[in-house]
C-alpha cells in the first residue's frame, strides 16, 4: 500500500476523520489520499443534515412496521446485553431516542438482528428504517421513491441496510474531496 502511492504519485497521506463531525452518527474512517497534489485540512462546514440529535420517522408511518422486533427477540437482547455488561464488556445494543445526540456505528450487518442500535418506544424497540439510515450517513432521502419500500419493488430493509452499512457519510468524503489540490 505505501510503496505504489510513493512510486506513482510520489507520496500519500493518510487522513483519520469521523462521521460525528458531520453528524450524529459515530464512524470512524480512514481515507489515504494519493495524487500529485497534496491534501490541505478545510474547514469542517455545518451540514444541513446534522442537527445535533436523531431524526426519527413519524411513529404514526405506516413503513415502520417490519421495522419493530418482537417480545421475546427484545427480551434475548436485552439478555445478551445484560451477559456482557456483567462480564465488563460493551457487547450488545445501544438504546437510542429522537434526543439521541450520539448513535453507534450502523455496519452492513445491522438488519440481521438489530444489535448495534434499538429505537425504544415505551416497551417496544425497533431497528431504524433505512430512510433513518441514509439520514444518519448525509444520503439524501427521496422518501417517494420506491427503493425504500420493498411491497412496492424496492429493495429489502436488509439489502438496503447492507450497503449504507458499507457506506461512507457523504458529507465527510465531500470534506476529504474539498481537501484535495490539485
Amino acid at each position: 500500500i505505501r510503496e505504489t502511492p510513493r512510486r506513482v504519485y510520489g507520496g500519500y497521506q493518510v487522513i483519520e476523520s469521523c462521521a460525528s463531525d458531520f453528524g450524529p452518527m459515530r464512524r470512524p474512517r480512514v481515507f489515504i489520499v494519493a495524487g500529485k497534489g497534496g491534501w490541505t485540512r478545510p474547514e469542517i462546514e455545518a451540514q444541513p443534515y446534522h442537527r445535533g440529535s436523531f431524526k426519527p420517522l413519524p411513529k404514526s408511518d405506516e413503513r415502520l412496521s417490519p421495522c419493530y422486533i418482537g417480545e421475546r427477540t427484545f427480551e434475548a437482547l436485552k439478555a445478551h446485553k445484560a451477559k456482557h455488561k456483567a462480564q465488563g464488556n460493551g457487547f450488545g445494543y445501544q438504546a437510542i431516542s429522537k434526543e439521541s445526540a450520539s448513535i453507534p456505528t450502523i455496519s452492513a450487518r445491522y438488519w440481521k438482528d438489530g444489535s448495534e442500535a434499538l429505537l425504544i418506544e415505551g416497551e417496544r424497540a425497533r431497528r431504524l428504517h433505512p430512510i433513518e439510515l441514509a439520514r444518519l450517513f448525509g444520503w439524501p432521502s427521496p422518501e417517494s421513491a420506491r427503493i425504500w419500500n420493498p411491497s412496492q419493488g424496492g429493495v429489502s430493509f436488509t439489502r438496503l441496510a447492507k450497503a449504507l452499512g458499507n457506506s461512507i457519510h457523504l458529507g465527510q468524503l465531500a470534506w476529504v474531496v474539498k481537501g484535495l489540490e490539485a
